[in-house]
């Protein structure tokens, strides 16, 4: 078993996907790196791009999907402002808003990951 862990981190998650996506041109010279691996596993930002991932999106894509998202979803603040105003609301709703562009109402993707869990797991 193999698996790929995705720290999150803001904007600083187009490390990990910088990093991803050289490291798989150079040790196999095109993006398929993701698709050798068993699980994804990511946290917060992280877990966004690994949902692109498990969805079939190439790490070019998923970097330029998630460098538009990033003025939308990662506002520029300081901590009290995050903390005490409505920051964290606009975030919220410009995140489901991505989510919703990525992955639409038809997608399978999360009804085919549900149908391997049993009701016990839930």
């Amino acid at each position: 078993m193999i698996a790929l862990s995705l720290d999150g981190g803001g904007v600083r998650g187009l490390v990990s996907l910088v990093c991803l996506l050289f490291t798989s041109r150079r040790v196999f010279g095109d993006e398929y790196l993701p698709n050798l691996v068993d699980w994804i596993i990511g946290t917060s930002a992280g877990s966004m791009l690994g949902l692109l991932l498990a969805k079939g999106v190439t790490l070019t894509e998923a970097f330029f999907l998630y460098w538009d998202m990033k003025n939308e979803v990662f506002l520029d603040g300081s901590t009290m402002k995050r903390l005490f105003g409505h920051t964290v609301d606009y975030q919220s709703r410009n995140m489901d808003n991505c989510l919703k562009r990525c992955f639409p109402d038809d997608c399978t993707f999360f009804r085919l990951a549900l149908s391997h869990i049993s009701r016990r797991q839930l």
